[in-house]
């Protein structure tokens, strides 16, 4: 419902209080004026006007009467009836033929006794608004004039003269005062509304002023409980978010410079390093021997490989680590892409007398939410780097842990790895390193493409030593976590 929102709530009930508030006051004026009409109309004292009426014509007292009414000013006169003593009425000839009460009459018993009423003779007076009339009805009063035959004057308020109410304003006046309290209220509630509303659009304007120049921490003040507070508190998260954003992309440009900076430095060392052998070999080819000359074509080779290889990897972790990389993902049946990757393994490992040995693999199904490629990348360079540090085994092992994860074991029987290298697992050196039990040089890109792959998956990865019951080093193993479903 409409009015279960806050901010209709809160707007409802300024409308409502200040209309109050002005209904109020335009009653209260309405009453002031009345009163201060009703405190104008003044009437003569009843008795004054009968023995006036007496002594302007003590015998034809109609005649009286109509000298009496033509000398007074017709706007304030009081209007009469006059009646015999059977209580019928003579006087004016127009008037509706009602009579008098004999019990009436007979209270008046001495000359200018009288007696008074109240009666309604307008619309005015019967309708609705006499609720709201500050007037009071008007008192008619009955006197009995000197002399004889006996007559019954019946005197009426100034209001009633000639058949004509005064007071016949009374509702528009009634209806204007209200209708421009109304008015008013309705004028203050918008400007009320208006005042609050260019207030919210000032904080707006300059909040996103603040952003368009480039402060990222402008945010609006949170000192409202409304749906207007909750639009600013989600422009508040959402500023928050492209602060974040921004960040992140100033930072993943400098890290692409840095990039592109490392990638010219890495590719100088075995461009430079080729560049040395190829004119070595053609400007003492002469002078070498065979033996040589195939030590430096073998050198140039591995030096291209690296190449080729230090080429590979830093293309994929260019497009691992763009915030725009979209991670492929399926369900990847990870036994059957391990089972592959071993066995494609088999071949290198042969030809440095390797052999590899896969410990456990069930027999289910067991799919992978994850990308086919990037896992196929891991597995190869977790295998190849075991192999390469490897003295003669590289075992494979699949082990089901507890809710719903695996852990992939690849151990070798190598010299292990250096406190050095289980601190730098993951990030990249600035320069190629010699490893002199293989030698070979690397940048250790391997482990930082590794750990990306692992992270893009949402699991876990542990490098540690195998340690014997004497507590000497007798290999390296690597530990992947990942979460699996089985499918029987």
């Amino acid at each position: 419902m409409i009015f279960k929102t806050k901010v209709v709530a809160k707007y409802y009930s300024l409308i409502v209080a200040t209309l109050c508030v002005f209904f109020i006051m335009g009653f209260v004026s309405y009453l002031a004026i009345m009163k201060n009409m009703a405190a104008k109309q003044v009437m003569m004292p009843p008795l004054f006007v009968a023995k006036i009426v007496d002594i302007l014509d003590k015998k034809n007292k109609i005649n009286a009467i109509r000298l009496f009414v033509s000398l007074h000013n017709r706007d304030c006169a009081p209007s009469f009836e006059l009646f015999n003593q059977a209580g019928d009425i003579i006087y004016p000839g127009n008037a509706i033929k009602n009579k008098i009460s004999a019990d009436a009459l007979s209270k008046l018993t001495k000359p200018y006794e009288y007696t008074l009423f109240q009666e309604r003779k307008s619309w005015y007076d019967t309708n609705l608004f006499q609720l709201l009339n500050p007037m009071p009805i008007p008192e008619v009063f009955l006197v009995r004039l000197a002399g004889h035959p006996v007559y019954y004057l019946k005197i009426f308020p100034p209001q009633h003269a000639h058949g004509k109410n005064k007071f016949y304003m009374f509702p528009i006046i009634e209806f204007a005062s209200l209708f421009v309290a109304l008015l008013l209220g309705v004028t203050v509630c918008i400007f009320l509304i208006y005042l609050s509303v260019v207030k919210h659009t000032k904080i707006a304007d300059q909040v996103i002023s603040e952003l368009q120049k480039g402060n990222l921490k402008a945010r609006f003040p949170l000192n409202r409980k409304d749906e207007f507070g909750n639009v600013m508190q989600r422009f508040n998260i959402m500023a928050d978010e492209i602060e974040r954003l921004v960040v992140c992309l100033k930072q993943d440009e400098k890290a692409r410079i840095n990039l592109l900076q490392e990638l010219t430095h890495d590719l100088k060392t075995p461009i430079a390093s080729l560049k040395m052998l190829l004119e070595t070999l053609g400007t003492q080819d002469k002078s070498l021997s065979k033996k040589l000359k195939k030590e430096l074509i073998s050198l140039s080779r591995k030096e291209i490989d690296y190449f080729a290889k230090l080429i590979d990897d830093l293309l994929l972790l260019a497009e691992v680590s763009d915030p725009k990389y979209y991670v492929q993902k399926g369900s990847v049946d990870i036994i059957k892409i391990l089972s592959e990757e071993v066995y494609d393994s088999e071949f290198r490992g042969s030809q440095e007398n390797i052999k590899i040995r896969i410990e456990t693999i069930p027999e289910n199904v067991t799919y992978i939410d994850g990308d086919l490629h990037l896992l196929r990348r891991f597995f190869r360079n977790a295998i190849d780097n075991a192999i390469s540090f490897a003295r003669s085994e590289v075992t494979v092992d699949m082990v089901f842990l507890d809710k719903n994860k695996l852990q992939i074991i690849i151990q070798d029987d190598g010299p292990g790895f250096s406190p050095e290298a289980l601190q730098s697992f993951g990030i990249r050196r600035l320069s190629r390193k010699l490893h002199k039990d293989q030698h070979r040089v690397s940048f250790g890109l391997g482990s930082v493409i590794m750990k990306t792959i692992c992270q893009l998956h949402g699991g876990s990865l542990v490098v540690e030593n195998v340690l014997s019951k004497g507590h000497t080093v007798i290999g390296g193993k690597l530990s992947l976590e990942l979460v699996y479903e089985v499918i029987t």
